[in-house]
């Protein structure tokens, strides 16, 4: 018995997520309560971030650790002790995971300075993003791709 292979069709929903945007008023006391916080809490770091004496090493932490964190779902684990020593020394022996999550913070950049020239999201920077990432030359299926068995 031949299983009939659903094709996509981007105009119908696949799931029960509601649409975009969603219908009910969503500004409500508590979220602009919530709001208001929160400008206060970024009013406060700006104002601390102006005082440093060298603001790029805040702007330069904060990609890596977002890339070791982000790491972590893939298996790929490394500490920011492993990081800043592979980051400031000549060092060869930087253990594999640590060399993954400092491609995976170029790529950050090389994607946010690509869309910083061009803001275009593509899939030739997808590709080239991946690239970077896996340290490969990365390219997205141009055949398409049929489950046979859906129990798997």
């Amino acid at each position: 018995m031949t299983q009939k292979v659903p094709r996509y069709d981007p105009t119908t929903s696949w799931n029960d997520l509601p649409k975009l945007p969603p219908l009910a008023d969503i500004e409500s006391r508590d979220i602009l309560k919530a709001c208001i916080s929160a400008m206060a809490d970024l009013a406060r770091v700006n104002a601390l971030v102006k005082i440093l004496p060298n603001e790029s090493v805040l702007v330069h932490t904060l990609p890596l650790q977002e890339a070791r964190r982000s790491s972590e779902i893939e298996n790929i684990f490394t500490t920011s002790d492993e990081l800043y020593r592979a980051l400031t020394s000549n060092n060869t022996r930087i253990d594999p995971d640590t060399k993954e999550v400092l491609r995976y913070r170029e790529a950050l950049w090389e994607g946010v300075s690509v869309l910083h020239d061009r803001p275009i999201l593509n899939v030739p920077l997808f590709e080239r993003i991946c690239s970077r990432i896996r340290d490969v030359e990365a390219s997205v299926r141009r055949s398409e791709v049929v489950i046979i068995n859906p129990t798997t």
